[in-house]
């Protein structure tokens, strides 16, 4: 249910900075619009704080961004950067959770795997 909420509200800001960043109303992002300095200002106001630190963020936008242009073309529909912005997220989410993990491996803590 935690999950569910989480998403909805990621749904919500993901239509408003969708509809901030296609300034030519054509529908769709491209990388070039996801450089301009608004981006990072949008992913500072992502719900959860996840994309807050747009430095460590930054890496994985490419990665992030060629998974949800299934179609290949370069360019992400609405639903398509709801879904960028919300494996971004969980990018994050995901590498904090390995580095605790990988700390007590190293620690020699057994119940890390």
């Amino acid at each position: 249910k935690v999950l569910l909420l989480a998403r909805g509200s990621h749904r919500t800001w993901a239509s408003t900075a969708f509809a901030a960043l296609d300034l030519n109303n054509k529908g769709q992002l491209t990388r070039a619009d996801l450089r301009k300095p608004g981006f990072e200002y949008l992913l500072r106001q992502c719900p959860g704080g996840r994309l807050a630190d747009t430095a460590s963020v930054r890496p994985c936008v490419g990665l992030a961004f060629r998974r949800a242009d299934t179609k290949g073309g370069g360019k992400l529909s609405q639903k398509a950067f709801e879904d960028f912005s919300w494996q971004l997220a969980r990018m994050g989410a995901d590498a904090e959770a390995e580095g605790r993990r990988f700390a007590e491996l190293a620690k020699g803590n057994p119940s890390a795997n």
